[in-house]
Order: structure tokens, then C-alpha cells, then sequence
């Protein structure tokens, strides 16, 4: 599946979108959307497709919390409310294990994510994944 993301790095899914509309001589656009919202003020506009993994995404983890450092995945990832013997993972779009750390009787488990490229990335924790984007 293919989307669009702004220079503010809002995703939009290519279905989504009816038209691009921008006055002459402006710096910036509007995305028009199928449903009749629009998208403004937007300076660029980049394309990616989201690769299908068959893992749920953007969804809550159920009886976890996730706290990515500096509001965003910059350095690490916490994630407290894990099973005992509970796993946290963080993969790659199609579905490759990148980094692993066991839960080991512990509640709160840190995965360092520091070494990751930018991009986006999947969370999982027990039967229940997140997508992430690493800054």
C-alpha cells in the first residue's frame, strides 16, 4: 500500500487523496482528501510504500505503557507492564526481529534503538504490536 507523508511527517494513505491544490507563486499546498478534509499548508511531500506484514499496527498495547525517549524513538524505548516471562521486540516493516530484550522476571524492560537508521518500525510487546518511527 502506497502514502504520502508531509514535510511535518503526517501519513496519508495514496487512497485517501482526490487532489493537490496550491495558489500560484504559494510555498506551500493543500491536500484535498476523498472525504472532503483537507490537508494545508504543506511544503513537500514524500512517498513510501507500507510494506503488509500481517501484524496489527497502530493499536494500544493491552496492561503496557510505552515511553519512547524525548517524545520520540531517539536513543531508547521502555516499556513497563510486560509479562514476567514477556519479550520486547522492535521490527523491521517486513516483519524481521532487529533487536530483542526478555522481560526476565522484570516488569520494565529498555530497548536501545540508538543504532536503528531513521524510519518506520514495529513494537512488539506479548501478542500486541505498535508501529514507531525513529527519529
Amino acid at each position: 500500500m502506497w502514502q504520502a507523508v508531509t514535510d511535518r511527517g503526517e501519513v496519508i494513505a495514496l487512497e485517501a487523496v482526490d487532489y493537490l491544490v496550491a495558489d500560484d507563486g504559494a510555498d506551500n499546498f493543500s491536500i484535498v482528501l476523498a472525504d472532503g478534509g483537507a490537508v494545508e499548508g504543506v511544503k513537500s511531500l514524500g512517498f513510501e510504500m507500507l510494506v503488509a506484514t500481517g501484524l496489527p499496527v497502530d493499536v494500544a498495547l493491552d496492561k503496557a505503557t510505552v515511553l519512547f525517549e524525548d517524545g520520540g524513538a531517539g536513543g531508547s524505548v521502555t516499556v513497563t507492564g510486560v509479562a514476567p516471562l514477556g519479550t520486547v521486540s522492535v521490527l523491521s516493516l517486513d516483519g524481521r526481529v532487529i533487536v530483542s530484550s526478555d522481560a526476565k522476571g522484570r516488569d520494565k524492560v529498555t530497548v536501545d534503538v540508538s543504532a536503528l537508521s531513521p524510519g518506520y518500525y514495529l513494537l512488539s510487546a506479548g501478542s500486541t504490536v505498535i508501529k514507531f518511527y525513529k527519529k
